[in-house]
C-alpha cells in the first residue's frame, strides 16, 4: 500500500504541484533513488530537484535551499565518500548549515577532533541563520562533545557566543529552542 501511494504521489507530481509535505517528498525521493539505483551526486541532485520543484513551496529560494539540503541528506545515505564530498561542498559554497553532516565529513576528510570543533564554530559564526533548530542542535552537541579539547577560555567564549545566537530564537519559538539553550547554559555553568 505504501509503495502504491508513493507511486501515485510521483505520478501526480508530474501533472500538478503538490502541497509540500516533507515525509511524502522524502518518500518520493527515496523511491526514485532506489528504483533507479542512483548513487552519484548529480543523479541524486536531479532526482531531488524533480520532486521538490513539483511541490508548491512558496519561493524559488526556498525550493533551492530545500534541494541543497535534501541532496546532501540523500547523497550522504546513497552515495560514496567522493559523492558526499560534492554535496558537502555544495552546502558550504551556498552558505548553508552543515552541522548534521559534520561528523561524517570528519571521518571522510580525516579531521582531528580539534579541527572538527573549529570547523563547527566557524559555521556558527558564518552561517548560523541558515540552521534549523535540529541542525543548530547538532552543532551544539559537537561543540559540547569536543569542547574539552580546546582551552577553557576558548570554550567558554564559544559557548557564550552560542548562547547569544540561540537565546533570541526563544522569542520566536520557545518550545523548540528551549532544550538547545538549556544545553548551552548547562555547559556554560561548568566553567
Amino acid at each position: 500500500m505504501k509503495k502504491f501511494l508513493v507511486l501515485v504521489v510521483l505520478s501526480l507530481m508530474t501533472v500538478t504541484a503538490l502541497a509540500y509535505n516533507g515525509t511524502e517528498v522524502k518518500a518520493a525521493i527515496v523511491n526514485g533513488i532506489t528504483t533507479k539505483n542512483l548513487t552519484t551526486y548529480e543523479a541524486i541532485k536531479t532526482e531531488v530537484e524533480t520532486v521538490v520543484n513539483a511541490t508548491d513551496l512558496p519561493s524559488p529560494q526556498i525550493k533551492r535551499n530545500t534541494c541543497l539540503y535534501l541532496t546532501a541528506v540523500f547523497t550522504s545515505r546513497y552515495g560514496n565518500a567522493e559523492e558526499f564530498k560534492k554535496a558537502f561542498t555544495a552546502l558550504r559554497t551556498n552558505k548553508r548549515s552543515t552541522f548534521e553532516f559534520t561528523l561524517k565529513a570528519q571521518r571522510i576528510y580525516g579531521w582531528t577532533n580539534e579541527e572538527t570543533y573549529n570547523f563547527v564554530m566557524q559555521q556558527f559564526r558564518e552561517n548560523n541563520n541558515s540552521a534549523s533548530v535540529y541542525q543548530f542542535g547538532k552543532g551544539v552537541e559537537i561543540i559540547i562533545k569536543y569542547g574539552p579539547i580546546v582551552n577553557v577560555t576558548t570554550q567558554k567564549a564559544d559557548l557564550q557566543l552560542l548562547n547569544r545566537l540561540a537565546s533570541p530564537k526563544l522569542l520566536k519559538n520557545k518550545a523548540e529552542w528551549e532544550p538547545i539553550v538549556a544545553k548551552i547554559r548547562t555547559a556554560l555553568e561548568t566553567y
